[in-house]
């Protein structure tokens, strides 16, 4: 009986390793949450608008030349709006797929370079914005609310032309960064990508100074055929903006202490599975404060 629980530790110890094992590369295993249709969720409202959006972002401030793409989806209600990666919910849908068909038995894919498991609700009754990250590295599906920032934008009488609107330049500082956006009154709705929002119309194009954070509208929907706009019932693990913060600079600034205090270890892949020491991860968040 002993030796039988002594083989079984043995195993679960070595299904962990393989479920929490980093490469130096920047490539792991990492299930995230699965998304399906039979994952629980609740109807918050209809999206009536739909903007797609291009997010070409910088991952390391050292190599601002390294781009990163992510491909979003903002849908818009009466009461409620959300934004998301429609990358990520793609790569979800086809991990689903390749789970019931057996074609992903032990090691799953990650997700297409650039992709972000975020949502982001923006509910208008409440003044309320819900931040959702989904399956990350940081091996939790985490939950944090917060009011609508507050966003002191100054307007200018400068225009230009984008997704064949008239927009209207406006800059503001943000949590660290500062930004310069435009925005179309044809359109005018108080919303845009990220938090970003309280201008007299929809953001279409907003880019940091930096040019490290950049999101461009590719496309507008009027939907004739209302869809939900929902929220997936799951374990988050739920928190706060500034708790959050500190999670993703912890992890960061060493990932092989944080998994060790999960449970796990960090291997290199190009030295024989030696198990790292320290691994600092580029960090460069759209949020510096």
């Amino acid at each position: 009986m002993g030796k039988t629980s002594c083989i079984k530790k043995k195993i679960s110890t070595l299904i962990l390793c393989i479920l929490i094992t980093i490469c130096v590369r920047g490539q792991f295993y990492q299930p995230p949450s699965y998304l399906s249709i039979d994952t629980k969720y609740k109807v918050l409202d209809s999206a009536k608008l739909k903007i797609t959006y291009k997010l070409t972002y910088v991952k390391d401030s050292n190599r601002p030349d390294e781009k990163y793409i992510d491909i979003e989806t903002l849908l818009i209600g009466d009461k409620t709006s959300k934004y998301f990666s429609s990358s990520y919910a793609e790569y979800n849908n086809e991990i689903y797929e390749g789970i019931k068909s057996k074609k992903h038995t032990s090691i799953i894919p990650n997700p297409p370079r650039g992709v972000l498991g975020v949502e982001i609700y923006k509910n208008f009754s409440k003044n309320e914005v819900t931040f959702i990250e989904l399956g990350t590295a940081l091996r939790s599906d985490f939950l944090y609310n917060e009011n609508i920032p507050i966003i002191n934008w100054n307007i200018s009488n400068v225009t230009s032309t984008i997704a064949s609107y008239t927009c209207q330049k406006a800059t503001a500082e943000f949590r660290g960064r500062k930004y310069e956006a435009w925005f179309t009154s044809e359109i005018p709705i108080n919303n845009g990508p990220w938090k970003f929002g309280g201008l007299p119309g929809l953001i279409l194009k907003i880019t940091d100074d930096k040019q490290y954070y950049n999101f461009e509208c590719t496309g507008i929907e009027q939907l004739s055929k209302k869809g939900p706009i929902i929220i997936y019932d799951l374990n988050y693990e739920k928190t706060s903006s500034e708790a959050y913060n500190k999670v993703c600079n912890r992890y960061h600034e060493d990932i092989v202490p944080f998994y060790k205090m999960r449970g796990g270890a960090v291997f290199s892949i190009n030295k024989g599975r030696e198990e790292l020491k320290s691994k600092k991860e580029p960090y460069n968040p759209i949020e510096l404060k």
